[in-house]
């Protein structure tokens, strides 16, 4: 009685072309995944490995090292429970969620007007948005010194024109209010272009079966409108979060460290104008990185949500 070995074909794909059978060598998954990365594509892959990878592990290191001794410690993330510390980090969420809220509802009724105009203003106030998302950081602040500061445009025609002075008693631009105006600023076009597209995908026989049935158009966006949009909103305030958790360079810019944030210590920390510890520095960052992503992963869960209706 004949015995059939069996034959091992580890890594090998067996096909039957025209009654041969012809063995075929797979490709390792890892070599398939490379090969279909786009070749313009690599560049990028490499500057953010550079840029963002290799930093952060280099973070997590330091923040696992004593200054001076290099001895492997937690201590550096208990900085956060300092009174110091925990004041800047509170101040930073209590910031990023008014800029969020201010931002975020004006940004999404921005987005709603923006989209009932014609065709031509609509690209133009598209474009517009689109320039003003990029304005932050330094020239914002500077831009924002030249209108509101003590010496602005605004400032001194209020005082020649109507004989009213901001400063001291009524405002400052350089105070928590001032603050939060700038940061609304930059928020606001961020908003409408995370918005924006979501309010563009509601479906239009929606309304028309509303109207149909003889609903007015409040009731529409009462029973249909905001339940539906309530998801991509609540994405994009959770990005707004995330931006206005992360802000450094306009309130460096505007306050030069006189108002207490997280991002603020932690460049104290870096540059020693105060004191020097990168460790600390490294897991104060890490600390407030944690929070960013939560706010970001909370942003892809609303998102995901969102898909079911406008899918």
């Amino acid at each position: 009685m004949a015995t059939s070995n069996p034959i091992r074909t580890t890594g090998l794909n067996t096909q039957v072309t025209g009654g041969r059978v012809v063995l075929r060598r797979d490709r390792p998954r890892s070599g398939r995944m490379l090969s279909r990365i786009p070749y313009p594509l690599i560049p990028f892959i490499v500057f953010c490995i550079a840029l963002e990878i290799v930093p952060l592990f280099i973070m997590i290191r330091d923040s696992l090292r004593v200054l001076g001794s290099g001895a492997w410690t937690l201590s550096n993330y208990g900085a956060i429970s300092e009174p110091l510390y925990w004041h800047s980090l509170r101040n930073s969420i209590f910031l990023a969620a008014a800029s969020t809220v201010t931002g975020g509802v004006w940004g999404a009724l921005t987005a709603v007007a923006i989209l009932r105009t014609d065709g031509r203003m609509r690209r133009g106030l598209t474009g517009l948005i689109a320039a003003t998302s990029n304005f932050a950081g330094i020239p914002l602040a500077l831009a924002a010194a030249s209108i509101l500061g003590i010496s602005g445009f605004v400032t001194l025609l209020l005082r020649e024109l109507f004989n009213y002075r901001l400063y001291p008693q009524h405002f400052s631009l350089y105070s928590w209010t001032g603050l939060l105006l700038v940061y609304t600023y930059f928020q606001l076009p961020l908003m409408v272009l995370l918005f924006s597209p979501s309010i563009s995908r509601l479906k239009i026989h929606w309304q028309e079966a509303s109207a149909t049935l003889g609903a007015p158009s409040w009731v529409y966006w009462w029973r249909v409108g905001l339940p539906v949009m309530m998801a991509p909103f609540a994405a994009a305030l959770a990005l707004l979060f995330a931006s206005g958790l992360g802000a450094y360079a306009t309130a460096w810019a505007m306050t030069g460290g006189t108002l207490s944030l997280l991002t603020i210590q932690i460049a104290f920390e870096v540059n020693g104008d105060i004191s020097y510890d990168p460790g600390k520095a490294s897991a104060l960052s890490l600390i407030l990185a944690a929070l960013m992503a939560v706010s970001i992963l909370a942003a892809q869960l609303f998102s995901r949500r969102a898909q079911r209706w406008l899918s």
